[in-house]
């Protein structure tokens, strides 16, 4: 009888254990990317629109990875996976004549009228940006898409980064 307790604490001592314990921010992969949509139920308590949206995946060294939403009333919606300042959910307010100049911006470069990838799969390790302006989605790594178009991402960037940030708590 004494051995069957003893197995029976044995057993109830380990798998009472839970030793897993995340303290990593996951970053999501490209299956797990979903470009918002206000038809999307995660943002459909906004009565906004997306005008912006911005994923850049990292890679498996310093590459940032971050994913940001720009939507129609200035409001800015921020995610930072890795190797970046801010991690985890941001918010921030852009002033209506910067998203003007960031909508003006993206027609100048002919955003509209660019090809939908710019993209190798058979690249490994290469961080890959996925850029939605309005309805139009382009997937790329920027050795292959045209210049204006990650000039204009690196413009975007910039003008994300000036903004004034604040963390939303988890």
């Amino acid at each position: 009888m004494k051995n069957v307790f003893f197995i029976f604490l044995c057993y109830a001592f380990i798998f009472s254990c839970n030793t897993s314990n995340k303290t990593a921010v996951e970053t999501p992969t490209s299956k797990d990317i979903v470009i918002p949509d206000k038809k999307d139920s995660s943002i459909s308590d906004l009565d906004d629109d997306p005008v912006f949206y911005l994923h850049r995946e990292s890679c498996r060294g310093p590459c940032p990875g971050y994913t940001y939403t720009i939507f129609k009333s200035g409001k800015v919606d921020y995610f930072g996976q890795r190797n970046v300042d801010r991690l985890n959910n941001h918010i921030a307010e852009m002033d209506m004549a910067t998203l003007t100049a960031l909508k003006k911006a993206a027609n100048d470069i002919g955003y509209k009228n660019m090809e939908d990838t710019y993209n190798n799969p058979n690249m490994a390790d290469i961080p890959r940006w996925t850029v939605k302006f309005e309805e139009k989605s382009i997937k790329f790594t920027e050795n292959l898409a045209p210049k204006e178009l990650t000039e204009f991402c690196k413009k975007m960037d910039a003008t994300i980064d000036a903004l004034k940030w604040e963390k939303i708590d988890e």
